[in-house]
């Protein structure tokens, strides 16, 4: 070969690290902007922001001056959990992340204590530690969130590799992180369950009662499979093809009523404790 022949690894073209948002078809080379494995058309702009190796926003929460930033980043994990999955960047911002979802674990604790405060306040006298009581099972609940998002971001990267990610478990997590706004509905249909208990049991009329208890439990298991389906979505959409979805989409529920009892415990821990271990 003579020294002025071309080097055809020269001509080789270089992998542009850019995959396709819906089925993660490599889109290096291409001339129109349009996914030739299922069609999906591409910004290739964006498409460098969300596949970059450097940390970028995922969600309208990682916009500091927007007014409606929280409310936007819930109806887009709570309504939208698809196009989340589909948008989410290689590498986000775990710190904005977890101040989300520090948020809605507070959100979450007024949402079950203010119907409890309420239902203390409207009794002759209230048992004793009773408020004590109701703040623990409010941190009961979040520290079972907060393990059972652990469980199931380990679980999902162990079983599911995501499509345009290398590090699994830290794009589950952050996706879980997002996920934690489904906790709010939940506290507001525990404390209701709460003050629908106590007033059933003083009631006489029992066709009442079981409609005063009911209506919020089965608004609870509402909010249950309604987060396992945005879940479901998230694994489906971002998991690779040929990994065990369905396994994975199982172990949801699991892990899901798995971490319900743990916060049940502890909860029940933490109120005998109140009423009875002298706090008054």
């Amino acid at each position: 070969m003579s020294a002025d022949a071309p080097n055809p690894v020269q001509f080789a073209t270089q992998d542009s690290g850019l995959e396709c948002l819906n089925c993660g078809y490599n889109l290096t080379g291409l001339i129109e902007n349009r996914c030739p494995e299922c069609g999906t058309a591409f910004d290739p702009v964006e498409l460098r922001r969300l596949c970059g190796p450097e940390p970028t926003w995922a969600t309208p929460w990682d916009e500091p001056g927007r007014k409606d930033r929280f409310l936007a980043t819930w109806t887009l994990a709570s309504l939208k959990p698809r196009l989340l999955a589909r948008t989410f960047p290689r590498q986000h911002n775990p710190i904005a992340a977890t101040s989300y979802a520090l948020c809605c674990y507070f959100l979450a604790a007024c949402a079950f204590l203010f119907p409890t405060v309420l239902l203390g306040l409207t009794l002759d006298q209230p048992p004793r530690g009773f408020f004590q009581g109701c703040l623990g099972v409010a941190l009961s609940a979040i520290v079972a969130a907060w393990v059972c998002e652990i469980a199931i971001a380990s679980s999902l990267a162990a079983l599911v590799p995501p499509t345009r990610v290398g590090k699994a478990f830290q794009f589950w997590r952050g996706l879980t992180r997002y996920a934690a706004g489904f906790l709010i509905p939940t506290g507001a249909c525990g404390g209701l369950a709460l003050f629908g208990f106590v007033a059933a049991s003083e009631s006489t009329n029992k066709e009442l009662a079981s409609w005063i208890l009911g209506v919020p439990l089965l608004g609870a298991a509402a909010v249950f499979l309604w987060w396992c389906r945005a879940l479901w979505r998230l694994v489906w959409c971002r998991g690779r093809l040929g990994s065990p979805r369905v396994l994975a989409s199982f172990s949801i529920p699991l892990l899901g009523v798995g971490a319900i009892l743990l916060g049940v415990f502890l909860a029940v821990l933490l109120f005998a404790f109140c009423a009875f271990g002298g706090v008054s």
